[in-house]
């Protein structure tokens, strides 16, 4: 691993040990949202950040079937 980071994002940049930076109170404070950072059984780092809202898409969730819904396709 890497002695020292920098990690840039929309609200700053920090720069420190990987275990200063690469966290979930640092990257929530630069990305302004809650992040949660996780460590894999291999040791890798997965960064996970807040899921977005689900989209309202009704012209593609009707209920449907392709073609009209009356199974003449």
């Amino acid at each position: 691993m890497p002695d020292r980071v920098v990690y840039l994002a929309e609200r700053g940049a920090v720069a420190g040990t990987p275990a200063q930076v690469i966290n979930s109170e640092t990257l929530s404070r630069l990305y302004g949202m809650p992040i949660e950072v996780l460590r894999a059984a291999d040791g890798r780092l997965v960064v996970v950040g807040q899921p977005d809202a689900p989209a309202l898409h009704t012209d593609r969730h009707t209920g449907r079937e392709p073609g009209g819904g009356d199974g003449a396709d």
